[in-house]
């Protein structure tokens, strides 16, 4: 009876062991978990794996509003490298290479984003379709062209 007691928590302590050892606070599962609530915007969630910057990037991201969609997003190849407290994690996001970065906050791993970071959630591309407009805009040429014709149009209005 004794030995058959003895096994069975052998066997308990041996399940808990292998559980403890597959952490949900890891780099990599922070980072994938964070990267699937935003693609879902499901804000509130990736707010609560993200530092005070990362939460205030995600405020200024949810302002834009539109409809939360489920999207079955596919997280692979996470990668982090961890140095103390700070981690780099390079992935692929259906198919598109990505990195996120995290630092260890009270034992915790948070994804450390700052606004500036978040210019690869809103490209131009993304809002406008793509960035030849940029460079139309940049030419001066382009604008005296548009200044005359306006001129024309103008005087043409007021004749």
């Amino acid at each position: 009876m004794k030995k058959n007691l003895l096994n069975l928590v052998v066997v308990f302590l041996a399940v808990f062991a292998l559980n403890a050892c597959k952490s949900t606070d890891t780099p990599e599962a922070v980072a994938e978990k964070y990267l699937k609530h935003v693609a879902n915007q499901e804000w509130a969630e990736a707010k609560k794996l993200g530092t005070e910057s990362t939460q205030n990037m995600l405020d200024m991201i949810s302002g834009f509003g539109g409809e939360a969609q489920k999207v079955d997003v596919k997280i692979e190849d996470m990668n982090c490298n961890v140095e103390g407290d700070e981690a780099e994690c390079t992935y692929k996001e259906n198919g598109e290479e990505g990195i996120i970065n995290l630092v260890k906050v009270d034992g915790k791993w948070l994804v450390d984003q700052k606004k500036e970071m978040g210019d690869d959630m809103l490209s131009d591309d993304d809002l406008w379709g793509d960035d030849d407009w940029d460079d139309e805009w940049e030419d001066e040429a382009y604008f005296e062209e548009e200044i005359e014709v306006v001129e024309d149009l103008v005087e043409e209005v007021i004749d």
